[in-house]
Order: structure tokens, then C-alpha cells, then sequence
């Protein structure tokens, strides 16, 4: 019997979105060139996967986090969604070496 588009798409996807310990959860996002070719450049590196190297990177992130607050107290309302701060001046600024002028045209 033949399958519909529909069903090889659900058969890929039951396949390869899945995790052995069914933990995973997709990340689906648009982020910008110097970003993504950096997250190639640091797997290519290391030899490990992109996944790996996002999740590293966010684990190392939220531990130095978690090292700066005040308490157990902060760190609670962390993980319960119920710490608000105020949100730092350089987030969502992406520089790169050609907005800082840094490359000169010789």
C-alpha cells in the first residue's frame, strides 16, 4: 500500500525527532548568518554535532547564572519561571566584526 505525504512525513518524523530517554523537545528558529556559522565552525572544531555545542553552551550559560544570584531563595524563583530582572543592554545586539568597524579597507 502506498503512503500519502502526510504519513511518510509523521514515519520520518516518529524516526529522527525522538530521543532515547524521550526527553527532547524541537527547537525550531531563524537566527542570523555570523551565529549559525559560528555554531558550525565550533562543532567542525570540536568534532561533535551542533545540538552538542548548543547545548553546552546553554548549560555553561544558565550555570554562571545560577552562580551570580543572591540565594537559594532567587535561584527557586528561577527554575519556577517567577525570577523577572532587567533584561541587559547588550541583548539582541548580534556585532560582528564588519558593525564594529574593526576591518579597515586598505
Amino acid at each position: 500500500m502506498t503512503k500519502s505525504n502526510a504519513q511518510r512525513q509523521a514515519a520520518y518524523r516518529e524516526r529522527h525527532f525522538k530521543d532515547i530517554e524521550g526527553q527532547g523537545q524541537r527547537l525550531n528558529m531563524v537566527i542570523d548568518l555570523p551565529a549559525k556559522k559560528a555554531l558550525e565552525r565550533m562543532a567542525h572544531c570540536y568534532g561533535v554535532t551542533q545540538k552538542q555545542v548548543l547545548i553546552h553552551i546553554i548549560n555553561k550559560a544558565e550555570w554562571d547564572f545560577l552562580s551570580q544570584l543572591a540565594n537559594g531563595e532567587e535561584q527557586d524563583k528561577y527554575y519556577d519561571l517567577n525570577l523577572q530582572l532587567k533584561k541587559p543592554e547588550h541583548y539582541g545586539e548580534c556585532k560582528t566584526f564588519y558593525d564594529e568597524n574593526i576591518l579597515e579597507e586598505g
